[in-house]
């Protein structure tokens, strides 16, 4: 199956997510966070209702194994580099109104995502479309066997436990490959996968975690999580892979040492 599809009327098709994202961003697509909301869900292209994709949402469209730029060009060409992209997330932190009003931007060149979007800044907007628009499924996760949950979203099944004590990324790899929890066959999760466990626009009071703490109730406030997405496509001797941590979502790919959660 094809990962994507081009729909020839300057929309593509994630097969997988079944979002519908609009193909092509240009320099003149550079906007303050409110015009941007405003610019997307003002567009007619292809017919469709438009919005500002979520963190999680432009995150599914990064392709973590290459740089510069770091999405795959046969589908999204001639991305404008100089700027971040927005998405329609705020940071948790902005709840506060004391606080620098932020939302989340994510790099093109590398796939980074920052919370620090200051909402004035000009960055751009690639908009979404999807038929299901409304909220994510509650109860969000199931119990499918004793230390396990699917997501009832992306149909994952995650083990409910991770490691305690923070490791390579060697050791993470066969930690996920042996566990043999119930029986099954367990792997490190993509960057991309673990993304998808943030708790988005938790209560001020409940971030550090971001994260559904009743279901994972181990995560810590602050220590990383390994990925098994490997910065560029390099190998682990040239550069440290992505992890993720769980303060706020935040992701980077310059430490050594990290906890893993398995999924399958």
């Amino acid at each position: 199956m094809l990962f994507r599809s081009d729909n020839g009327d300057g929309t593509v098709t994630d097969n997988v997510t079944k979002l519908v994202w609009q193909k092509a961003v240009t320099s003149t697509q550079a906007y303050a966070w409110c015009d941007a909301i405003n610019y997307c869900a003002t567009l007619t292209l292809a017919g469709r209702t438009w919005r500002l994709p979520t963190r999680i949402e432009l995150l599914s469209i990064v392709d973590f194994t290459r740089t510069s730029p770091a999405i795959n060009t046969t589908y999204f060409p001639s991305v404008p580099g100089g700027k971040y992209h927005w998405t329609a997330s705020p940071w948790v932190v902005s709840q506060l109104a004391g606080k620098a009003q932020d939302s989340w931007i994510v790099n093109f060149y590398e796939g980074l995502a920052s919370n620090a979007g200051d909402r004035t800044a000009a960055e751009y907007a690639r908009c979404v479309s999807s038929a299901d628009e409304g909220p994510l499924p509650s109860p969000r996760y199931t119990q499918v066997a004793t230390g396990e949950v699917q997501d009832v979203d992306t149909k994952l099944i995650w083990a409910t436990s991770g490691t305690t004590a923070t490791t390579d990324f060697a050791t993470a790899q066969t930690t996920c490959s042996s566990l043999g929890l119930n029986g099954h066959t367990w792997r490190t999760p993509s960057i991309k996968e673990l993304s998808t466990l943030v708790d988005e626009v938790p209560p001020i009071a409940s971030v550090s975690p971001a994260i559904d703490v009743s279901t994972f109730p181990d995560t810590p406030a602050k220590t990383p999580y390994w990925s098994s997405s490997l910065f560029d496509g390099e190998a682990v001797a040239t550069h440290d892979p992505w992890v993720i941590n769980y303060e706020d979502g935040f992701t980077e790919y310059t430490v050594t040492a990290a906890l893993v959660r398995c999924v399958r």
